[in-house]
């Protein structure tokens, strides 16, 4: 009996390893999501250097900006879709899903939780609560949106919104994506629908890194991303209107000399 406890624990340990790993990826993945998606915002938003930008390209190289555009937001599904995939060796929520539901895995996490260096930063700031209450807390959120089988059965699911926006991000992937690179990549979003796919995804993945590993994602991640973002088409707009001042300049210097030589 004791044997078959230190074994199960021993498995247990293990998968726990398992995760861990599977939550860097997740985190890596989200880095990119947020990366494509900030600059997507950026030029979509109200930003009137990015919009600036947007027309200099468009006058200056005849060039679509709505496929610029494209680019970012296919780089966004791609992330999405990997971290929502299913299979043994994917890196996804739905491996934390299945994972997370091992009762032995849930009582070493618990026992680990009590040893988490400080009070974490937790995502929704309660900071009132222990370190075991609160883990217990996030495995309840995971199990609530995420299951362990796309497949199966999820009526048991509390929230079928991560289960409706995989299903769509599904659709973009296979379809607009793999079939018609020139088809609008968000067309069975509405933006707001992404945004909040995107806040949903962030949410869990920082419960599944605090869970797993006893430290949250940076809380700075998404304003960190949107400054860059922001400050790169801005830093763009101003080079092209330096570039178009130098060429103006250029050809108003040559104009006499072209005039002197004809004549």
């Amino acid at each position: 009996m004791g044997q078959g406890k230190t074994l199960l624990r021993k498995k247990a340990a293990k998968e726990i390893e398992r995760a861990q790993i599977v939550v860097e990826r997740l985190a890596l993945d989200l880095h990119v999501v947020f990366h494509a998606w900030t600059h997507w915002e950026a030029l979509n938003g109200d930003n009137p250097s990015s919009r600036e930008a947007l027309r200099e390209i468009s006058r200056e190289f005849q060039y679509d900006t709505r496929a610029l555009m494209n680019v970012f937001a296919r780089d966004c599904v791609i992330a999405l879709a990997r971290m929502t995939d299913q299979g043994k060796d994917c890196y996804s929520l739905p491996m934390i899903g299945k994972i997370i539901r091992t009762p032995q895995v849930q009582s070493l996490l618990l026992a680990k939780a009590k040893a988490w260096d400080g009070r974490p930063y937790d995502i929704d700031q309660s900071w009132t609560r222990d370190n075991a209450i609160l883990c217990r807390d996030k495995i309840g959120m995971i199990q609530s949106c995420v299951p362990a089988d796309w497949k199966a059965d999820n009526d048991h699911l509390k929230s079928k919104k991560l289960l409706t926006f995989r299903d769509k991000i599904r659709d973009i992937r296979d379809n607009a994506i793999a079939h018609s690179l020139d088809a609008p990549v968000l067309h069975a979003f509405t933006i707001d629908e992404f945004r909040e796919c995107l806040a949903l995804v962030h949410a869990l993945v920082n419960a599944a890194h605090l869970v797993f590993t006893g430290k949250t994602l940076p809380a700075n991640l998404v304003p960190a991303q949107q400054h860059m973002a922001e400050s790169f088409w801005h830093f763009a707009h101003i080079g092209f209107a330096q570039e178009k001042t130098r060429l103006r300049f250029l050809r108003s210097a040559q104009s006499p000399r072209r005039l002197e030589h004809s004549a």
